[in-house]
């Protein structure tokens, strides 16, 4: 029996688990077995255990005792070795509930979880999103694939709710871990995305990619479209989140185009006129002719500035590199526009005469 006791899941030992009016004896009998520990087997079986089912301790073993025991004995076993399987349905049948199952069986279970899911937005299925809580993620997580209903919701959304799994759960949890579930699954459907993206239209010598990436030469111009005239389209560099009030960003009004020239990231965000925001877009811009432009050494060697370059191979990144020369001699007034303008006059009459 002492075998027998410790080999059950912890779960099967919460006497709470078992309605007096279905389990007369059970709460008595598995205080009991609490004891087993610290008694010997004489005074375990013939003066505590019989008190499991209403016989005084002490009292002379009678054949009556004896009948009672061997009937009351495999009945506790059955119920407690059950306990699992019962606490099982109790989550199962709650599960079917909340994802509103109209038939019975668990492949039915599993089909509407895998509908509810594939009915997700990309927004909703980012597990790692803003408004995600310890009920919701989850679900997320779990949920894309069920390949068993026991293991999903017996054992790896109960750990990931800090709860241990079902089995070793030392009191009757059942009821907070299915409000945990109704939680995460109302707060998942409440945030379905209210507000399209925008669309980014491109213009200039660019390849877009899958991954976010835009790689242009030279410029970029972006125009961000909407098909709600009355949104507010934000844009915010680097990691900055647009959708916050207090951090750096730029307003931008549909059909408004900015021009790029530098690498940049960029994070695109819409909000309608009822405060609803869009999925956070990433744009990762990058000028395949930045290699060609002038590039300043961090510390002057003898009071010189020392430049480097990488040698351009083409026409076009030659114009970079001429550009960039330029731009930076009249950005750090080595020389005025109209000396700029005179030398280059200068090189194209020096050309043609050639």
């Amino acid at each position: 029996m002492k075998e027998w006791w410790n080999n059950l899941p912890p779960i099967a030992r919460v006497a709470k688990l078992y309605s007096p009016g279905q389990y007369p004896h059970t709460s008595d009998f598995i205080a009991v077995m609490q004891k087993i520990e610290a008694k010997d087997a004489h005074t375990f079986l013939f003066d505590e255990l019989p008190t499991a089912f209403g016989v005084d301790a002490g009292i002379a073993i009678s054949q009556e005792i004896v009948i009672t025991l061997e009937k009351q004995l495999p009945l506790e076993k059955e119920a407690l070795e059950s306990a699992l399987t019962v606490v099982e349905d109790r989550i199962l049948g709650s599960v079917h509930r909340i994802f509103e199952v109209e038939q019975n069986t668990y492949s039915d279970i599993v089909d509407a979880i895998r509908n509810w899911y594939n009915s997700l937005d990309s927004q909703q299925r980012d597990a790692y999103a803003r408004w995600q809580n310890s009920d919701s993620k989850p679900l997320i997580l779990h949920l894309k694939s069920v390949d068993s209903l026991q293991d999903t919701f017996l054992t790896k959304i109960s750990k990931d709710y800090g709860m241990r799994p079902v089995q070793d759960w030392i009191s009757d949890r059942v009821n907070e871990y299915i409000e945990r579930l109704e939680s995460g699954k109302r707060l998942i459907d409440a945030n379905r995305l209210k507000v399209e993206s925008a669309k980014v239209v491109f213009e200039g010598d660019y390849k877009s990619e899958n991954n976010g990436q835009v790689v242009f030469k030279d410029r970029v111009r972006l125009t961000f479209q909407h098909t709600n005239p009355g949104v507010k389209i934000y844009v915010a560099e680097g990691n900055t989140d647009p959708t916050t009030a207090s951090v750096q960003r730029q307003l931008v009004h549909p059909n408004e185009t900015l021009e790029f020239r530098n690498n940049k990231t960029l994070r695109v965000a819409v909000q309608d006129q009822d405060g609803n925001w869009s999925q956070l877009e990433t744009l990762q811009l990058i000028n395949e002719h930045k290699k060609y432009e002038i590039n300043f050494a961090p510390q002057k060697q003898f009071g010189d500035e020392m430049a480097t370059i990488v040698f351009p191979t083409n026409p076009e990144a030659f114009a970079v590199t001429c550009r960039s020369l330029f731009r930076e001699g009249l950005e750090r007034q080595a020389l005025t526009k109209d000396q700029c303008i005179e030398i280059i006059q200068a090189l194209v009459d020096e050309l043609q005469r050639e």
